[in-house]
C-alpha cells in the first residue's frame, strides 16, 4: 500500500517521520466526508513557519468548508478520533463567510496565517484578504494591555512559588510572538519570521529590555535555572516591558 502523497514536494523542518503520512490521510478522510463542501486545508502555526519543535509542538490546521453548519461539525467530529492522531490539533472549521467578515476582528491571526501557511489541498481561502492597520493597532493595543493587567492578576495568585511563576511567564511569553511579529508589520511593512529579529525589531522601535526577553526564552527553554529570588526579579521585568509596551502601542 503506498503512503499518501498530499505533502509530496512540501518541506516540513524537524517533524517526526511519520507526520507527513499522517497527514496525508487527515486529508484523504476529510476529502472522502466532505467532497465538494471541502473547499482547501492549510497548514499553520510553527510547523508553517519552521518552528516545529518536535514532541512539543502541534499540527495546526485550517480546513474550509463552503459553510460550517451543525451537520459538518457533527461529522467532524466522528472522524476526529480517526484523523487527530498527534501531533495533530483539532483544526479550524472555517467558511468563506466567516473569513470575510471577521478579518476586522481578528486581524493579527489572519495576518499570522496569511503570511505563514502551507496549502496541502485545494484554494486558499486567506488570498486576497485584506488587514487594515487601524485595526491592526487596535488589536496589538487590546493583547498587549490585557496580557499585562492577566499577568499581575497572575502573580498575586501565585503565592510566590517560582514554578507557578515560570508556568505563567512561559505561557504569556509563548503568545508574545505573534504579538512581536503584528508591531513590525505594522511598523515596517514587512513579514519577519525569525523570532530573535522580531524582539530585537520591537526592542528597538519601543526601548525594551532585549536581555529580559532573552532571559525569558532561555527559562522558559529550561537552558538556564533560576531561583526563587531571581525568579521574581525576572517576573518584575516582564512586567515592566509589558508596561512599556503598553505606553507605547497607543502611539503608532
Amino acid at each position: 500500500m503506498n503512503k499518501p502523497t498530499i505533502l509530496e514536494g512540501v518541506q516540513l523542518p524537524n517533524v517526526e517521520a511519520d507526520v507527513p503520512e499522517k497527514l496525508g490521510r487527515f486529508v484523504e478522510k476529510l476529502k472522502a466526508a466532505y467532497a465538494e463542501r471541502l473547499l482547501g486545508v492549510l497548514l499553520f502555526g510553527s510547523t508553517a513557519r519552521g518552528a516545529y519543535v518536535p514532541k512539543r509542538s502541534n499540527i495546526n490546521l485550517l480546513v474550509a468548508l463552503d459553510r460550517v453548519s451543525p451537520e459538518e461539525l457533527s461529522e467532524y467530529r466522528s472522524l476526529r478520533a480517526a484523523v487527530e492522531k498527534p501531533p495533530i490539533a483539532t483544526p479550524l472549521i472555517l467558511d468563506p463567510t466567516y473569513i470575510r467578515h471577521s478579518t476586522d476582528t481578528f486581524p493579527l491571526e489572519f495576518l499570522d496565517i496569511r503570511s505563514f501557511h502551507v496549502l496541502l489541498l485545494g484554494q486558499n481561502v486567506l488570498e486576497g484578504i485584506n488587514i487594515d492597520p487601524k485595526l491592526l493597532r487596535l488589536e496589538l493595543e487590546r493583547e498587549i494591555k490585557g496580557k499585562l493587567l492577566l499577568a499581575r492578576q497572575a502573580y498575586l495568585e501565585s503565592d510566590g512559588d517560582e514554578a507557578r511563576l515560570l508556568s505563567i511567564l512561559s505561557r504569556s511569553f509563548n503568545s508574545l510572538r505573534v504579538i512581536f511579529f503584528g508591531i513590525v508589520y505594522l511598523r515596517e511593512k514587512r513579514v519577519v519570521r525569525d523570532v530573535r529579529e522580531l524582539v530585537e525589531r520591537v526592542s528597538e522601535h519601543f526601548g525594551l529590555d532585549t536581555a529580559v526577553l532573552l532571559e525569558i526564552g532561555r527559562a522558559r527553554a529550561g537552558e538556564i535555572k533560576v531561583t526563587k529570588t531571581e525568579m521574581e526579579k525576572l517576573f518584575f521585568g516582564y512586567l515592566g516591558e509589558l508596561a512599556r509596551m503598553a505606553e507605547k502601542v497607543d502611539r503608532i
